[in-house]
């Protein structure tokens, strides 16, 4: 045999064993394949489950809030009567203590009134201010406001005041402002004099107002 045939034998052999291999690195390649399919579905349905959980308690977190929401709206809108009641309901000589969260101390002070100078009228009360909210009537556009009110004790009676030294403050007319403080005075002060009482402190937390008072004994 000559070195050219022991040559194309040698070939024709190598040609035949790597022919031989393919079939065993075809299947070993294919069971890779599937065995990355598989683990990519686990995964999906892995990270369908979980998304269907999260889901399910989102939805029950939320559902539970909105009957928290309603119950706290139920309760708010209970107590969206005039000050002259909640006064009236105070019984016996002595310290009272009269609590308003921020739609009630609207209604508490007349800013729900149809001649207030603002629409929609609504109290942010804080521990350190106290912010009233609403849109201008007598502007061409409702314009919103976001007015800082001041609030204090003074010979006897409840104070409420346009802070004066508030930018925001500005957009309200002369008028207006004096038109705004009337209303709370009236509403509050002239209310507890008629049931014989007098304005002792005024305390503010997150979310609502003190109105502390004195009656007097008879």
């Amino acid at each position: 045999m000559t070195m050219e045939r022991r040559s194309e034998h040698k070939k024709s052999v190598d040609g035949l064993t790597r022919r031989a291999g393919r079939p065993e690195n075809f299947f070993q390649d294919l069971d890779e394949k599937n065995s990355h399919f598989s683990v990519f579905w686990v995964a999906v349905v892995i990270i369908l489950i979980i998304t269907f959980i999260t889901l399910i308690l989102l939805a029950v977190y939320l559902k539970r809030g909105t009957n928290f929401k309603s119950i706290e709206d139920d309760k708010i809108s209970e107590n969206l009567v005039p000050f002259s009641e909640r006064v009236s309901n105070i019984r016996g000589d002595g310290r009272a203590v009269m609590v308003f969260r921020g739609k009630e101390f609207a209604k508490a002070t007349g800013s729900l009134e149809s001649d207030f100078p603002l629409s929609d009228a609504n109290f942010e009360i804080k521990k350190d201010s106290i912010y009233l909210k609403g849109n201008l009537r007598d502007s061409f556009i409702p314009w919103p406001v976001n007015l800082k009110i001041l609030g204090a004790v003074a010979n006897d009676k409840f104070r409420f005041i346009i802070a004066p030294d508030s930018l925001q403050n500005i957009i309200i007319n002369g008028q207006n402002k004096e038109k705004i403080e009337s209303t709370f005075d009236k509403n509050l002060n002239s209310t507890i004099a008629e049931k014989g009482m007098i304005a002792q402190e005024i305390q503010t937390a997150d979310g609502y107002i003190e109105l502390h008072v004195i009656k007097e004994v008879k």
